[in-house]
């Protein structure tokens, strides 16, 4: 194929390979070391956090309903379902993560039914945890402040 082994192809396929192994080491040191973009200094591995976390979660949703997913079946949901509701959050994506644990677990040779149940019970999980977290940070900062009440029309 011509225009694939030129010194331009050859730079270009150099600078894909640096860059997702700079993309695979900085998720690997910001896990270890906890630096600030995904994980913080408190959920460190070497503070004794978990970075197994997100697909142990997967693992014991799985357990809930009686599906035993072994550890590459849980990741690979975890990591799927991650990557197919990164782009659309919020509440337009209201059915995406259940559908990708459906699709990948269809994939590894579970139930669509069954998959559809881990997904969502991950899915309410993951939003009561996130959802306990972020109220408890407002009552910290004493939100909400300057709330104002209507006077009545004199």
């Amino acid at each position: 194929m011509p225009g694939t082994s030129g010194p331009v192809a050859r730079y270009v396929a150099a600078a894909l390979r640096l860059s997702l192994g700079w993309v695979f080491l900085w998720a690997f040191l910001d896990k270890t070391f906890g630096l600030g973009h995904e994980t913080a200094g408190k959920d460190a591995w070497v503070n004794g956090g978990s970075p197994t976390k997100g697909f142990l979660a997967f693992a014991a949703s799985g357990q809930s309903v009686g599906v035993e997913l072994t550890i590459g079946q849980a990741a690979l949901m975890a990591s799927g379902v991650a990557l197919a509701s990164a782009i659309p959050a919020g509440p337009a994506s209201l059915g995406t993560f259940e559908l990708a644990a459906v699709e990948l677990g269809k994939a590894v040779g579970i139930g669509s039914s069954e998959a559809f149940a881990i997904g969502l019970i991950a899915h309410v999980s993951i939003l009561v945890v996130t959802s306990i977290g972020g109220l408890a940070g407002l009552a910290w900062l004493g939100w909400p402040r300057g709330a104002t009440t209507a006077s009545p029309e004199t």
